[in-house]
């Protein structure tokens, strides 16, 4: 015999195809993601917490907040509820192999004789891949880097994941992805979790950003992870962002991409490849 569902999911509101036509194009406009019909399960699924923490009582009600002046900070909320955030330490080794074996010798020398050196984690979720990206550079500096001028910005449009990527704790079956020398050297256990060391912590910034705004970074990178980001957003998108990175490179610097997405368009001819999805900026000025 099963029991019961409680009150409060047999009284779930439905998200009706008008209500959820106003979500996606809301989540389209301002985050530039593309929720297709096949989403709206889990749109509901996701949203169906922001309604009860607002007692709101039907998703009609729910988009006509989220649209108007006073729904500013619940849209916030609501596109913060709907992004995924799917991420692993080492995920995609190759690029965190290339970038030990090609680029992190010469960052480096750079960064200790005084140039600014920097990398980006553009959808860094909850801070994986940026600390991986850390784990590297610390490791072909055998934790000299005193005096370097060498940082990696992670961004992502979700503050809620970025306070957990703040805050460095992992479960410690996630840090097992780690090389175990990495793992060992950079990382400590701490009951069931295991975090970033304080010379790994200080090496990356977490800061909010949405792709789709102006970015207010001035100086280049010398490389760009954006991996299994671009998948989310339209093909137009798609190109003015490839487009946004190549300039946001140094001469020479590299732009990391998800194993499923490809370079398309008039970026092309500004890239050339070094590794499995991975792409060397053509040198210029």
């Amino acid at each position: 015999m099963s029991l019961p569902a409680p009150a409060e999911v047999l009284a779930a509101p439905r998200l009706t195809a008008e209500a959820f036509d106003t979500i996606r194009r809301i989540v389209s406009e301002r985050a530039g993601i593309e929720l297709s019909e096949s989403k709206r399960e889990l749109v509901s699924g996701r949203l169906a917490r922001r309604l009860r923490a607002l007692k709101c009582g039907s998703y009609e009600d729910y988009a006509r907040l989220i649209a108007s002046q006073d729904g500013a900070d619940e849209c916030h909320s609501m596109i913060c509820a709907v992004t995924t955030n799917v991420t692993d330490f080492w995920r995609e080794p190759h690029h965190f192999e290339h970038i030990r074996d090609h680029v992190a010798a010469a960052a480096i020398a750079d960064a200790k004789a005084g140039k600014p050196v920097r990398f980006w984690s553009a959808g860094s979720s909850d801070g994986r891949e940026a600390l991986s990206l850390g784990a590297t550079l610390l490791d072909v500096a055998n934790g000299s880097l005193a005096g370097a001028d060498l940082r990696i910005l992670a961004t992502d449009i979700d503050t809620d994941i970025l306070r957990k990527a703040r805050i460095g704790q992992y479960a410690a079956a996630e840090g097992d992805k780690l090389p175990p020398e990495l793992r060992q050297r950079w990382f400590r256990e701490n009951g069931g979790t295991v975090e970033p060391v304080e010379a790994l912590r200080k090496l990356v910034q977490f800061n909010p950003l949405n792709l789709k705004d102006k970015w207010p970074m001035k100086r280049r990178f010398r490389a760009i992870f954006c991996r299994n980001v671009l998948i989310y957003f339209p093909n137009d998108l798609q190109a003015q962002l490839m487009e946004r990175y190549a300039d946001m490179l140094e001469p020479n610097g590299y732009l990391y991409l998800g194993h499923s997405e490809r370079l398309h368009g008039s970026v092309l001819k500004k890239f050339k490849p070094c590794c499995p999805s991975g792409f060397q900026k053509v040198s210029q000025a």
